[in-house]
């Protein structure tokens, strides 16, 4: 929710208000198969796309910090970037 709070914040778009756990989207990617499928649109997400999202949830920077002076920009900063550069390179669908 903090993500999609500061994402609406940089671009005024709207923001939901409630996040669901990631269970319930796998619950539902069946239905978003067939819908796609008989649509003929391309899904929202995938199990693909749902397993990136859950996958490496416990790492950690200090390494890189202590150990090659790893320096994080702004989370703000890098989000507004990425927006223009989305924004700038639409996918070719």
């Amino acid at each position: 929710m903090e993500l999609a709070e500061r994402i609406s914040a940089i671009t005024g778009c709207f923001c939901p208000k409630i996040a669901f756990p990631l269970w319930t989207a796998r619950l539902v990617l069946p239905v978003g198969d067939f819908i796609a499928i008989h649509s003929r649109k391309e899904q929202v997400f995938t199990s693909a796309t749902l397993g990136a999202l859950d996958s490496n949830i416990h790492i950690c920077r200090k390494k890189a910090e202590d150990e090659l002076g790893y320096s994080p920009r702004p989370l703000d900063e890098t989000l507004r970037d990425t927006i223009t550069w989305f924004t700038q390179n639409p996918p070719a669908l």
